[in-house]
């Protein structure tokens, strides 16, 4: 040790904001006071071991004192420590240690009979601590004085030509509970942190490395998370170890108000990211609502009786948060935030899906024997006496199908058609009627008129048959057939 000795280390910490109601005891100090009262060391004569201080026939040590320092010898120091920390005090030899220190100082015994100290403890007193930040705060300024103590002590260490390092560090019953306060921030920060790179990449494996939809997964549950906090904030919820868990379990809980939908809302077949997301809102909603959202909430309810202060607070309030704001963004904001900025359509995947619902279709037309509009059809026209390609039905897509629309396209074609095999130069009832010629299509539709069209029929269509045009005359003896040569393939 140098000049300065440890009390006048510590009485200066002392009138430092540090929490430390006054100096702290040091042992090495009380043995230094112990080794200069000569009624205080004593030894049996005849094995000179220790003898405590109250027995009368005892020999008084003979302990040597720097004349500069007053402190014991090295050698008298290590000597005569185990008699310190055995001697009891009381009002003649108030220093004696054992007291005190009996249980603070290790040490060992050579050969010799010299101790050599190894761990030891100074006790200190803090002020009184009535907050949570009174008591984490405390043992932030204690640690921050254990680590001015260690650098001290090393540095005359390594003056002094010692190759040997200490470390002092601090010590009380309450610290294990608070010492989550010191890191809370940055633990939360990181586990949810971690936790969100984790599911981003899952995600996007997952989903085919579709970037967007784990950018919208990521941001979906980063809202749920800070709306939880928000809460935590409003019903006075702290930062814990417990609800920090929570936090974690939170993220982990959000997946599920946002998988389900981000996926259906990718294999979407619709054309626009709205009708996209109005699909996917169809398909999974009532999943989310009824299989997530109520079944949690009904297990959830059963914490808010609980007679227990931490299962309400940090059980029932919390997952009931989760639960709601899990919904609600799941619900409400993840199919907007989809219908913007959304996963763009994958055309393969629409030219797939549109090429295996033609597939079916035509399955289910041979089935029938019937003639489809969801592929090009050339027909014969056989009753006007000659093979003629009268028209070509155009296949539109079932969100725009209507009976109009397929109406005036139809009329178009036949139009063309008839001008050019008859000379028909205008296209109505009359004009039909002078070459007895009928016109049969849409199914009980009879006129061509479009005020005589039935209000019924403006609805969508998906499958318009049978849409024939024979001759009045020759209907019974020459029916329209398809023509299997002219058949070809097109793409919407």
């Amino acid at each position: 040790c140098n000049m300065n000795n440890m009390i006048i280390f510590f009485v200066k910490i002392f009138y430092i904001n540090s929490y430390i109601a006054r100096p702290v005891s040091s042992w090495v100090d009380d043995y230094f006071d112990w080794a200069s009262d000569s009624r205080c060391c004593k030894y049996f004569p005849k094995n000179e071991s220790f003898c405590p201080h109250t027995h009368s026939k005892c020999s008084i040590c003979n302990i040597e004192l720097d004349n500069h320092t007053h402190r014991p010898l090295p050698l008298q120091f290590e000597k005569y420590v185990p008699f310190f920390l055995q001697d009891n005090p009381d009002e003649s030899c108030a220093k004696a240690g054992h007291a005190a220190y009996g249980q603070g100082v290790r040490y060992l015994v050579d050969q010799q009979g010299l101790a050599h100290v190894g761990a030891s403890y100074f006790m200190a007193y803090h002020t009184i601590l009535k907050t949570s930040a009174d008591y984490y705060e405390s043992l932030r300024s204690a640690r921050k004085i254990a680590a001015n103590i260690t650098h001290t002590i090393n540095s005359n260490l390594k003056e002094m030509g010692y190759d040997k390092t200490v470390e002092v560090f601090p010590y009380s019953i309450f610290y294990v509970f608070y010492e989550q306060y010191l890191t809370t921030w940055p633990d939360t920060l990181f586990s949810i942190g971690v936790s969100l790179a984790a599911i981003f990449v899952v995600t996007f494996l997952l989903m085919g490395l579709d970037v967007f939809s784990s950018i919208v997964v990521v941001i979906t549950i980063t809202m749920i998370v800070v709306n939880i906090g928000g809460l935590m904030y409003w019903w006075h919820i702290t930062l814990n170890a417990v609800s920090l868990v929570n936090l974690v379990m939170a993220v982990g809980i959000a997946v599920e108000f946002c998988s389900h939908l981000v996926h259906s809302f990718a294999v979407s077949v619709k054309e626009t990211r709205v009708q996209r997301a109005e699909d996917a809102l169809t398909h999974m909603g009532s999943s989310i609502f009824s299989g997530i959202t109520l079944t949690k909430f009904g297990g959830i309810l059963v914490l808010g009786f609980a007679k227990s202060q931490i299962f309400k607070v940090f059980y029932f309030r919390m997952y009931l948060g989760i639960v709601l704001f899990g919904a609600a963004h799941g619900l409400i904001f993840l199919p907007v935030l989809l219908s913007y900025i959304g996963s763009p359509m994958n055309k393969a995947k629409v030219a797939n899906h549109e090429r295996q619902v033609q597939r079916l279709q035509i399955q289910d037309n041979a089935a029938c024997g019937e003639t489809s509009l969801n592929r090009h059809s050339y027909f014969d026209m056989t009753s006007f006496g000659r093979e003629v390609n009268i028209m070509k039905l155009v296949a539109m897509k079932p969100a725009f199908v209507t009976c109009d629309n397929i109406r005036r396209k139809i009329i178009t074609f036949i139009s063309k058609s008839l001008k050019k095999v008859m000379g028909i130069s205008e296209f109505n009832d009359s004009a039909l009627s002078k070459r007895n010629i009928d016109v049969c299509h849409f199914g009980n539709t009879a006129s061509l008129n479009c005020e005589n069209y039935p209000k019924s029929c403006f609805k969508p269509l998906i499958n318009v048959r049978n849409v024939l045009i024979v001759s009045q005359q020759r209907r019974a003896s020459s029916p329209v057939q398809e023509s299997q040569h002219y058949e070809a393939q097109h793409e919407l």
